[in-house]
C-alpha cells in the first residue's frame, strides 16, 4: 500500500528535516540533492538550503567565498544523511506544502531524517555569517 503524498508531507514538514529531492527548477540540476527546512515563512511557504558542492561554489565565487557560511553537517542515525553534506547558508529556497506534495507524488521527494539541536545550531551559525542570504531574520527560530 502506497502512503499518500499529503500524509508524507503532513508527518514530516518542520523546522530541521531533510528531503532528498529532485528540483532542477531550483538549482539546476536534476541530480538529486538533500534539502533543509530552515524557517517556516507562513502556513504553505517554508524555506530550504540545499546541499553544494563546496569547491564548485567555492570557485563560483572566484575563490572569494567565506566558506564558514557553507555549513557541513556529518551523516548519523537522526538526519539519514549518507556522507558529509556541505549545506550552502547563503542562498534559500522557498517552497510550498502543495510542491512538497506533488515531488513526493511523483517519486522526486523523500524524507530522510531530521537535525540533532546541535547540528541546526551549525546551520544557524552559518546563516548568521552569510551576506547574502534572503531570509527574513524574524521567521528564523533561534534553535530547534
Amino acid at each position: 500500500m502506497e502512503i499518500p503524498p499529503k500524509y508524507v508531507i503532513s508527518t514530516t514538514l518542520k523546522v530541521g528535516c531533510i528531503y532528498k529531492m529532485s528540483a532542477p527548477e531550483r538549482i539546476e540540476t536534476s541530480v538529486p540533492h538533500y534539502f533543509l527546512v530552515v524557517a517556516k515563512h507562513d502556513d504553505d511557504n517554508f524555506m530550504l538550503l540545499s546541499t553544494t558542492k563546496i569547491m564548485t561554489k567555492y570557485n563560483h565565487y572566484n575563490g572569494k567565498a567565506n566558506l564558514d557560511t557553507i555549513a557541513n553537517i556529518l551523516p548519523n542515525n537522526t538526519n539519514g544523511l549518507t556522507e558529509s553534506s556541505f549545506f550552502d547558508c547563503n542562498q534559500s529556497y522557498v517552497i510550498t506544502v502543495s510542491e512538497l506534495e506533488e515531488k513526493a507524488k511523483n517519486g522526486k521527494l523523500s524524507p530522510k531524517g531530521n537535525l540533532t539541536k546541535e547540528e541546526f545550531d551549525i546551520i544557524l551559525n552559518s546563516m548568521s555569517l552569510s551576506h547574502t542570504l534572503d531570509i527574513p531574520k524574524f521567521i528564523i527560530p533561534k534553535s530547534l
